[in-house]
């Protein structure tokens, strides 16, 4: 029995084994980037969440993710706006919204401490 791999832009997830890509799905800015409810779409998102590039953007590549955005519908580039979010979510706090300092972020804990 062969299986059809699954789409990349339609968000189609194949047969969800443990060696599948993630899917690069339909940008939203409610929702996470991958599937929460399964194990591979958490461990996914938590390597989002510690990886070391986060702490190398420089405060203009934060300005121009943040202006990305503020208006994702005028850019079709799906993977763009989900690196944007991917750095807003490093860079900013989720409750008062202030930047958080490089050795404070997720990002940061292995290589600061």
């Amino acid at each position: 029995m062969t299986t059809t791999p699954p789409s990349i832009i339609s968000g189609e997830s194949g047969n969800n084994t443990m060696t599948e890509l993630p899917i690069i799905k339909k940008f939203s800015l409610n929702e996470e980037r991958y599937d929460q409810s399964t194990y591979i779409g958490r461990f996914f998102r938590m390597l989002d969440m510690v990886d070391p590039r986060t702490l190398l953007h420089s405060q203009k590549d934060i300005q121009n993710a943040m202006s990305l955005l503020q208006s994702p519908l005028k850019n079709n580039d799906d993977l763009a706006l989900w690196e944007a979010k991917k750095i807003r979510d490093a860079v900013y706090h989720p409750d008062t919204k202030e930047v958080i300092p490089p050795p404070f972020r997720m990002s940061g804990f292995i290589p600061f401490n």
